[in-house]
C-alpha cells in the first residue's frame, strides 16, 4: 500500500490537476496573507504594550551590561592571579584544555547568565510577535539554564568540574548519533570516526576519575542532591533548587507547548472558522505569563550570578550591581498591571 501511494502520489499532477493548481495558486497568495497578519499583529501588540516592551527590553540591557562587566572583572582577576584564563582551544572535550576551581565557576556562571539574557531576548522577540506558544517553549529553556545556574552558583567546585565534565559525554553521543545517521545512507564517516575515538579516549580519562555513573545525565548534580537514589532527573534537580513555587511556572509551560492533550484540546477553538490558529495571533494572556516569568527569572539569574561572582573575585561591589536589575524587573511588572484589553 505504501509503494502505491507513493507511486500515486508522484502522479498527483496527472492525476488530480486541478485540485494540485488550486493548491499551488492558493498557497502562493497566503504568503502575502501570512505577512499581512503577521504585520497586523506585531502592530497591535506594540501599540498596546508599548511600555511593558520598553521596560523588558531594559531590564534585558541591564542584564546585558551587568555580564559584560563581569566579563572585563574576570580578566582582570585572571590578570592579577596569573591565571592563564580561558583555553585557547575548545574545552568540549573537558580533560587536557579543562579549567578548574574558581577559574571554571566564574567561567560556568558567566556563560549560563549570558545564556539567560539572551533566551530571554527569543522570548520578548517571539511574545511581543504573537507567537506566544513559542515564546513559552523558550521560557520553559531559560527556566532549565536558571536552574542550572543557581544549583551551580551554590555549589562546589567539584560539582562544577563533575558539569564540565558531562559536556565530554554529551558531545560523544552527539558525534555517535551523527556516524549512524549517516551510516543509515552510505556517506563517508571517516572524520566522525576520528573525532569519535578522540573523544572516547577523552571520556575514559574522565571515567577514571568520576566513575562510570558520570556518563547519566544530570549524574554531575549528586553530591548537592539529598539522599538521591537511583537515576538524577531534572525534576530531582529542580525540586531542590526551585521549590514547588517555582515549578509551578516550568510545568505549566510543559503543558502548553508539548504534543499532550492539554495544549492540542485548548489549542481547538470552534467559534472560529479556522478551528486551529496557524498564524501570529493576539494572546494577552499567554504574553502576560510568558513576559512576567521571562522577567522573574531573569532578575534570579542575574541576582545569583552577582553575588557568587563577587565572592570568586572578591570585589564587593559585583554583588550591589544586582539593585539595578531588581529595579528593571520590579518595573517590567509594574508595567504589565496596566492590563492592555481595557485600552
Amino acid at each position: 500500500m505504501d509503494r502505491l501511494l507513493e507511486e500515486a502520489v508522484s502522479l498527483a499532477d496527472e492525476l488530480v490537476p486541478t485540485q494540485m493548481k488550486a493548491v499551488r495558486e492558493k498557497s502562493a497568495s497566503r504568503v502575502a496573507g501570512r505577512r499581512r497578519t503577521g504585520h497586523r499583529v506585531q502592530r497591535k501588540i506594540h501599540r498596546d504594550w508599548k511600555e511593558v516592551i520598553d521596560a523588558y527590553d531594559h531590564l534585558l540591557a541591564t542584564s546585558e551590561e551587568i555580564h559584560s562587566r563581569a566579563i572585563a572583572n574576570m580578566v582582570r582577576k585572571w590578570k592579577r592571579d596569573n591565571s592563564p584564563g580561558p583555553p585557547k582551544a575548545s574545552t568540549k572535550s573537558g580533560v587536557d584544555d579543562a579549567l578548574t576551581g574558581s577559574d571554571l565557576k566564574m567561567f560556568v556562571l558567566l556563560s549560563l547568565v549570558g545564556r539567560a539574557c539572551k533566551t530571554g531576548s527569543e522570548v520578548g522577540h517571539l511574545a511581543f510577535g504573537g507567537f506566544s506558544d513559542g515564546a513559552t517553549a523558550r521560557l520553559r529553556t531559560l527556566y532549565e539554564i536558571v536552574m542550572i545556574q543557581c544549583a551551580l552558583a551554590i555549589a562546589p567546585y567539584e560539582v562544577c568540574e563533575r558539569y564540565q565534565a558531562y559536556a565530554t559525554i554529551e558531545y560523544l553521543a552527539d558525534l555517535k548519533e551523527q556516524r549512524r545517521y549517516k551510516v543509515a545512507r552510505s556517506l563517508a564517516l571517516d572524520e566522525v570516526d576520528t573525532e569519535i575515538a578522540e573523544i572516547e579516549a577523552a571520556a575514559s580519562k574522565l571515567f577514571l576519575r568520576w566513575g562510570r555513573d558520570i556518563r547519566r545525565p544530570f549524574e554531575w548534580a549528586r553530591p548537592i542532591l539529598d539522599s538521591p537514589t537511583g537515576r538524577i532527573t531534572f525534576s530531582d534537580l529542580d525540586r531542590q533548587i526551585s521549590g514547588h513555587g517555582w515549578r509551578t511556572m516550568y510545568l505549566t509551560a510543559n503543558h502548553l507547548i508539548h504534543a499532550g492533550s492539554f495544549a492540542t484540546v485548548n489549542g481547538f477553538d470552534a467559534s472560529k472558522r479556522y478551528l486551529n490558529s496557524t498564524r501570529a495571533a493576539l494572546n494577552d494572556d499567554g504574553l502576560l505569563f510568558v513576559i512576567q516569568g521571562s522577567a522573574a527569572l531573569i532578575e534570579l539569574a542575574t541576582e545569583v550570578f552577582c553575588r557568587q561572582f563577587a565572592l570568586e573575585t572578591g570585589d564587593p561591589d559585583e554583588c550591589l550591581s544586582s539593585k539595578a536589575v531588581k529595579e528593571a524587573a520590579r518595573a517590567v511588572v509594574s508595567a504589565t498591571d496596566s492590563d492592555p484589553r481595557q485600552a
